[in-house]
């Protein structure tokens, strides 16, 4: 019994080991055809990311200065609406009352 299970791992050794030998061989070869592959995929992920996290910071920035403005609005203009109504219909009764302009005339 023992020597058959001795048998048994003679056969896998002598079998196994140069599978495994041609297995690591392949995979190395294999890697270094596809390394310059590898090297130009990262240089053009690294890239792409460099571009993408600039175009992200400038649109973040344009949407910054537009809340920006869109506060300011609120808080500075958005009160004075009353005060540029009352003055619209001054300058529209005024205007209304002074009755037609007259033409300029040339000398």
């Amino acid at each position: 019994m023992m020597a058959l299970v001795l048998l048994i791992l003679m056969f896998g050794l002598v079998v196994m080991v140069p599978l495994m030998l041609v297995s690591v061989v392949l995979r190395v070869a294999l890697g270094l055809v596809f390394l310059p592959f590898k090297l130009l995929g990262g240089l053009l992920r690294l890239g792409f990311g460099v571009m993408g996290g600039l175009f992200k910071l400038a649109f973040g920035a344009v949407g910054f200065l537009a809340f920006a403005l869109g506060a300011v609005f609120c808080v500075v203009l958005l009160p004075l609406l009353p005060f540029l109504i009352v003055a619209g219909l001054v300058f529209a009764v005024v205007r209304l009352a002074a009755g037609p302009a007259r033409p300029r005339v040339a000398f």
